[in-house]
């Protein structure tokens, strides 16, 4: 993708300045060159109100940890991949908190069955790599105002020609733990990265043997790198 800084993205830029002006923001992503990017121009750049990101996390566990106040006026922003899982799961979590707060989640797969995990999160907005810009993020964040829930086109399309197309897909989680058997790691291991039972890791890598239609877990990774699920 190419981003020109012409007159049209500047006008997109004041327009997304001024439309996230209403909330505080929370930022949720394993990309730490873009994070430390960001806290950098919040640190530096006087016409910024530093107060209004109230924190930058890479993991699930940071960010429900956070020791402020969550709230309508706090918008989370999170990848679909974090340091220690999945954004979806986080989203999940955070709408199920007393006090939950606002959730746009920025997905990098594109995947049906991703996408129809972030739906039933309960996010407010889901984006996609593919379609973020600059005038997507802005609808997304007036839908957001507005109390409408936002969903990518991109994301629409796919969900409308999957009705066309009943190909099992692996979940998030099966992805998740396609990726670590793809690193070697034996069942044991895999528990102890994600705290689940050693019986719950071999459950799923036996699903995931089953779904990929392949013998056994070497053949899964290298049909898994085939498939897109591991890059």
């Amino acid at each position: 993708m190419e981003i020109r800084i012409d007159a049209e993205f500047r006008h997109r830029a004041i327009q997304l300045a001024q439309l996230s002006l209403p909330f505080r923001f929370l930022i949720c992503t394993n990309n730490r060159a873009y994070a430390l990017a960001l806290a950098t121009h919040f640190a530096i750049d006087t016409l910024v109100d530093s107060e209004r990101l109230v924190g930058i996390y890479t993991t699930q566990v940071e960010a429900l940890n956070h020791s402020g106040e969550f709230g309508a006026d706090l918008l989370v922003l999170v990848s679909e991949l974090l340091d220690d899982g999945y954004g979806v799961e986080l989203v999940r979590r955070l709408r199920q908190s007393q006090d939950p707060p606002l959730t746009l989640i920025n997905l990098k797969s594109t995947r049906r069955q991703t996408i129809r995990e972030a739906i039933d999160s309960g996010a407010d907005a889901i984006l996609t790599y593919a379609g973020m810009g600059p005038a997507l993020l802005s609808q997304a964040l007036v839908a957001i105002q507005q109390r409408r829930r936002f969903i990518d086109p991109i994301c629409e399309h796919l969900l409308e020609t999957d009705k066309k197309d009943l190909k099992v897909e692996l979940t998030s989680r099966e992805v998740e733990i396609l990726r670590l058997v793809t690193q070697g790691m034996t069942n044991r291991e895999i528990s102890v990265r994600l705290y689940i039972a050693e019986t719950t890791a071999r459950s799923h890598v036996q699903a995931i043997i089953h779904k990929l239609e392949v013998r056994d877990r070497t053949a899964a990774a290298a049909e898994g790198i085939r498939q897109g699920y591991v890059q």
